[in-house]
């Protein structure tokens, strides 16, 4: 990227412009190999330079491999580094390691060993950006008198990590909080050192400095650095231009996994490079398409090649602020370093294609994919013709919770399926009946989840603040038990007063006059109290809210006829979700369920498919796990939103009756 066109897009985002949002200058993207060439399109604009880092995750045997723009050469494109080793720059022979071809605007290709049949992959794209990342070169002097060497990150860099291009030689490591007296070294797990690596300077906003070593500044040697940022409340991305994405910082081991560290950074980290920089200890690359959650993590090591492995205990849980780091994971007051990049995006979606997709699956007993086009975060995952429970697949949980039953959270499997990909849910064999899946992207003022501990600090009516990063107020949250053997899920939705929580695995009426479930919620956070703040219980809040031509919460009283429910869409609602709230099995009206109606299946002029979620019901039925081919008129489609119909089965429109819903366009 020339310094002409870095000027112009600080420029930009300095005069309170939108800024570049996360997605478009970093990328974790992952993807089976085919065993032929194949192009990584992870909507990265890798024409204004940047690096890519490949891991194969199956493979104990294989580097990590990295390429950049400063050293990704035609017309074989062949060269590259790896981290877990000492070597100078590779140039690959033949196909085996190369990239395959050069950069392009919206990722990179990939061929070889990079794309092996049967094995999976991850790939992290950083892109060259102000006041994110940076690639620099230069050839040695071996000055004694140290070397200054220009950059263009724009701001102090947070991280630099250096290679010898030319030399065997160990990848040395400056980190802001170590200093510029001490370096780290990426291919190994030793502590930090004190030696004069970086000249013993501070690094600014225009130069990094080097001594004579021959790490650094070997005479005729050529070297490379990666530079990462730290936002200190002056990154100039997102919507407004003032949003920070990349941190750079430290936290000390409790000692004790009792005893946990909540490290804050103003941000939900969406990938974390960690090491004990005080002790010995790996490297270690978490991040949330790996399942980074509140109960699981996948982890690979830079310094080894080691393939993908699980932890024991989850080390780190990512917050709405931050991340919890577990303790005793590196030893009682261990300094631990850490780079840290934002989970993205950050603008609010235009389109509600990309953030909500339902996809169908017609078993039996194959192997299946449905297809998202983006990243899954939540899926409502709703079984047509078995009784087997319907569930929650959850990102952020890692794992499914099942809707229709009282019962804990358990781990992702191929049988309901798995979000392990960029672009939808895929399974394995024992698909033995047909499902919808109702696919959903976290996005701003779209839907947010926000995973908690309870402290047991609410107490009957008094409340607990936890911050949400929705960027408006939630109208519509289910908040459900992540563990435990009960995982209760009780619903607030704003139709409804706070006082009067539902229950989301049960067909009753809201309960009355009750002050220890939530208060109303703010555009910043939500208040919680004592029934969901049980001191080590882990919770999850999925936030719902109103979007101008996207989603729509919200509620109506039956006619006992037809009508039409304006969203304010202007192509109709693909996605229904329907509650009555003025009865319920416990008043003795079996019909008052939670139902699921979707344009995948037929939002029609005739009849409509629907599902009960609350119950382990076949499609169609409201009372029994009988099958029923025969769907009712539930809806009728309406441009602006839809049209509810009554029919005795249902009772979706009864005179009288009172109703919530959420629809999305």
């Amino acid at each position: 990227m020339s310094n002409i066109a870095r000027m112009m897009q600080r420029a930009t985002a300095g005069a309170g412009g939108a800024g570049l949002d996360v997605d478009e200058v970093f990328s974790t993207f992952l993807y089976d190999g085919t065993g032929s060439a194949q192009t990584i399109t992870n909507g990265i604009d890798l024409t204004e330079g940047g690096l890519v880092w490949i891991k194969d995750r199956d493979s104990g045997s294989r580097a990590h491999y990295l390429f950049d723009s400063e050293n990704l050469a035609a017309p074989n494109y062949n060269q590259y580094l790896s981290s877990n080793d000492l070597d100078a720059i590779y140039s690959a022979s033949g196909t085996g390691n190369g990239l395959g071809g050069a950069f392009t605007s919206n990722g990179f290709p990939v061929q070889g060993n990079h794309s092996s049949s049967g094995q999976g992959y991850v790939s992290w794209t950083f892109r060259q950006a102000p006041k994110f990342f940076d690639v620099v070169t230069w050839t040695g002097d071996g000055d004694a008198s140290g070397r200054a060497i220009p950059h263009n990150l724009g701001s102090v860099p947070g991280m630099i990590i250096i290679k010898n291009l030319t030399t065997s030689a160990n990848w040395p490591v400056y980190h802001r909080s170590e200093g510029a007296t001490k370096y780290l070294e990426l291919d190994n797990d030793s502590q930090s050192n004190t030696y004069n690596m970086f000249h013993n300077t501070t690094p600014t906003s225009t130069h990094f400095y080097v001594s004579s070593y021959f790490r650094v500044n070997e005479n005729n040697s050529n070297f490379v650095a990666y530079l990462f940022a730290h936002n200190n409340n002056d990154g100039e991305f997102g919507p407004d231009g003032d949003a920070d994405i990349i941190k750079c910082g430290s936290f000390t081991d409790s000692g004790s996994s009792s005893t946990p560290t909540d490290v804050n950074l103003g941000f939900e980290p969406q990938l974390l490079l960690v090491k004990a920089s005080s002790t010995s200890s790996d490297w270690y690359l978490i991040d949330v398409m790996r399942e980074m959650s509140v109960n699981d993590a996948l982890r690979l090591r830079p310094n080894t090649t080691n393939s993908e492995s699980n932890y024991s205990v989850p080390m780190f849980k990512p917050t709405p602020t931050g991340f919890r780091f577990r303790g005793d994971s590196f030893g009682s007051n261990a300094t631990v370093i850490y780079m840290a990049i934002r989970r993205g995006p950050l603008a609010v979606p235009e389109d509600a294609t990309k953030v909500y997709k339902a996809g169908l699956v017609n078993g039996p007993n194959t192997n299946y994919t449905v297809n998202s086009g983006f990243p899954v975060d939540l899926a409502f995952r709703i079984g047509r013709s078995g009784t087997t429970s319907h569930h929650l697949l959850s990102r952020i949980a890692g794992g499914k919770t099942q809707i229709s039953a009282a019962t804990t959270r358990s781990s992702f499997n191929n049988t309901v399926g798995q979000i392990d990909s960029n672009t939808g849910i895929y399974g394995g064999t024992g698909q033995s009946y047909n499902t919808i899946h109702h696919m959903f992207r976290r996005s701003s003022n779209f839907f947010e989840a926000v995973a908690y501990v309870g402290n047991g600090t609410a107490t009957g009516s008094s409340s607990r603040t936890i911050n949400h990063p929705l960027g408006v107020t939630p109208e519509f949250i289910i908040f459900i038990t992540d563990n435990g053997s009960n995982s209760s899920k009780y619903v607030y939705h704003s139709s409804l007063s706070a006082n009067n929580p539902i229950s989301l695995n049960g067909n009753y009426k809201p309960f009355d006059s009750r002050t220890d479930f939530f208060a109303n919620p703010t555009d910043t956070q939500l208040n919680v109290r004592e029934i969901l703040d049980t001191n080590g219980t882990t919770y999850i809040a999925y936030c719902f809210a109103t979007l101008a031509g996207i989603s729509k919460v919200g509620s109506y009283s039956g006619n006992g006829s037809n009508q039409t429910i304006d969203c304010g869409f202007t192509s109709g609602a693909r996605f229904v979700l329907i509650k009555r709230t003025d009865s319920g099995s416990n008043e003795g009206d079996d019909n008052s369920h939670w139902y699921i109606i979707d344009s995948t299946r037929g939002i029609v002029s005739g009849n409509d498919p629907y599902s009960v979620i609350n119950k382990a019901y076949f499609e169609n039925t409201v009372a029994s796990a009988s099958y029923n081919s025969n769907p009712e008129d539930v809806l009728d489609p309406a441009s602006t939103g839809f049209i509810v119909n009554q029919n005795t089965t249902t009772d979706l429109n009864k005179s009288s009756a009172t109703y919530i819903f959420y629809a999305v366009a």
